[in-house]
This record gives C-alpha cells, structure tokens and sequence, in this order.
C-alpha cells in the first residue's frame, strides 16, 4: 500500500489515539438532531436492538471507562427534501477532536467518478459504436458492519437529548468517525 503522509484535519495536540482524552470532553447535540429526535431515537431503538449502539447510564458508563471519554454532538442530514428520512451523525471532529488523532498510515486509491468517466470517453472516441453501461452498489449501512474494538468505545459515545441520564456508545463503525 502506498504510505499516507498528509491528512485534511489538522492533528490534535497529544496525538495519539490513546491520548485522545485526558479528561471528558462533551459535544452538545446540534439543532438538526434535536429537531428530529423522535427520527433519532427511532434509529438509536432499531441500532440497539441490532447490537450495533448500547445504552449505559452515567454512573455504569463512568464505571466502565472513567474520565477519558468522548461524548459526541449528534446531528441530523436529510436523506430526501423532506426530511421524512434522516441519517444520524456523530460529530468526531469539533469539540471531541477524536477523528484528528487518527492517522490511518497506509492507503489505496479507488478510482472516482472522473476516472470511469475518463475511460468511458476514451472507449467511445476509439470505438464509435461502444454502449456504455453503469453498475452502482450501495450497500446500506455497510459503515454499520465494522465492529470497534471494546476498548474504544469510549470514544464513540453520545446522548439523546431526551434521555439526560443515558449515554449511548456505538459498538460500530458511526458515520462521522
């Protein structure tokens, strides 16, 4: 794999993953997600039933990871103008800083959009009569299928603004991190 040597958010100061917290660092919700939180709380239900979110009261989470946590803003995108449908996001960057202390160190390039399109153009200028054809997977939720190691839970922590007393670990992969 080719090494990776920049990155887009600027690092935090420790550094280290391990680092990340030297004590609580909390992120209130975002308008959007308090304005949708029947929606989010539908979802967190569903996530939890599924073992992909936990709930733990403050003094079972603080028992369990004890001053070096991350509690995250929660926000809300729409997935259609209406917002009949909402996909949660957990805010690792601002406040939190989780996601500027990762530093993945080895990458593979995919191609994008322009590249296929480059060689769909190419095909075509050399052979006049060339169909195109286009296959889009999306699996949903596939973010949703990569297990976080135990340990690291307490980083991916957030609350409802319904629910004061709960906290709310994702024991997965969250869109935002």
């Amino acid at each position: 794999f080719e090494e990776k040597v920049k990155w887009s958010l600027k690092p935090a100061e420790g550094g280290k993953i391990e680092e990340v917290v030297d004590e609580e660092k909390m992120a209130e919700n975002y308008a959007s997600a308090r304005d949708h939180l029947e929606k989010m709380r539908v979802l967190v239900e569903e996530d939890i039933e599924l073992g992909r979110i936990k709930r733990y009261s403050w003094a079972e989470f603080k028992a369990k990871f004890g001053n070096r946590i991350a509690v995250a803003a929660q926000g809300a995108v729409p997935k259609d103008p209406d917002w009949n449908e909402i996909r949660p996001i957990h805010d690792g960057t601002h406040k939190v800083t989780v996601n500027n202390r990762i530093r993945v160190r080895d990458r593979q390039r995919f191609p994008l959009v322009d590249d296929a399109e480059g060689v769909l153009v190419t095909i075509e200028s050399k052979h006049n009569n060339a169909k195109r054809i286009a296959i889009v997977f999306d699996f949903k939720g596939a973010h949703r299928l990569i297990p976080i190691e135990e340990r690291d839970w307490r980083l991916l922590a957030f609350m409802l603004d319904d629910d004061p007393e709960g906290v709310y670990v994702n024991t997965v992969g969250t869109f935002g991190i």
